[in-house]
């Protein structure tokens, strides 16, 4: 997944993050992931609710609070 959002095949990168949440729906990153594809998808909602689920699962993680705190 990474690897494809680094390379902006949003849709891929897209489809192997959902498919890792198959596997591991605990794993804040996955989460945050998605949130990066949706929020250059402009798909504000998604990117929305991908970052606040990463935040309840890891409310250490800043990084997700700062992304929440620029869509707000």
């Amino acid at each position: 997944g990474v690897a494809l959002y680094e390379t902006e095949d949003l849709e891929g990168a897209l489809h192997h993050y959902l498919e890792a949440l198959g596997y591991d729906q605990e794993n804040s990153d996955i989460f945050f992931n998605l949130g990066k594809v949706y929020l250059l998808q402009k798909d504000y909602q998604s990117a929305i609710e991908n970052f606040e689920e990463a935040q309840r699962l890891n409310p250490n993680d800043i990084s997700a609070h700062l992304e929440l705190a620029h869509l707000h």
